[in-house]
């Protein structure tokens, strides 16, 4: 794997998982470290062009459904390949949660070259076995193999609904 790339989590939940990740070529945009529209602006024109750009986020937080488009249009601009990992809320969640999240998702359909959405409630209800750290453990190994499988691939990745086996517990989102 070239270290062409950056792993990004945006908000909350991407930060968490990022950070659990530990990529050596990992940056993080939460509310904690960015109070303005200026601040990420000056960090994505920090970005490297012709790169590849795993975003890990929610499309349903507050923070994240803003930046998340925001980053994704311009890290697009500079000609990096841009890919999107999508972490959807569980069901406890508010319902204005889920619509903000397919609602964000709807509009980077257009902006990112794949996309892959993981369904907290789908590991929640299989993991129902596991206690709460081993079940987030769990997927963040299960996102970790998404981001390799994005990281590994000489061509750009095309989702496709229909090919079962690249993610198991998550759908593909058609550009």
């Amino acid at each position: 794997m070239s270290d062409n790339f950056k792993v990004i989590g945006i908000g909350g939940a991407g930060v968490n998982i990022v950070k659990a990740l530990g990529y050596r070529n990992s940056e993080y945009v939460d509310s904690s470290n960015f109070v303005s529209f200026e601040e990420i602006s000056q960090f994505v024109g920090k970005q490297e062009k012709n790169q590849r750009a795993v975003i890990v986020s929610s499309p349903a937080g507050e923070f994240s459904s803003t930046v998340l488009k925001f980053v994704c249009k311009a890290l697009n601009s500079k000609g990096n390949k841009v890919f999107l990992v999508g972490i959807m809320p569980f069901h406890s969640e508010s319902p204005e949660r889920k619509k903000r999240g397919y609602g964000v998702l709807k509009e980077l359909r257009r902006i990112v070259d794949s996309s892959v959405i993981v369904e907290n409630e789908n590991f929640a209800s299989a993991m129902s076995e596991y206690s709460w750290v081993q079940a987030m453990s769990r997927i963040n190994d299960y996102v970790n193999e998404l981001v390799k499988g994005f990281l590994s691939r000489e061509e750009p990745y095309i989702s496709d609904p229909e090919r079962k086996e690249l993610a198991p517990n998550a759908r593909a989102v058609p550009k």
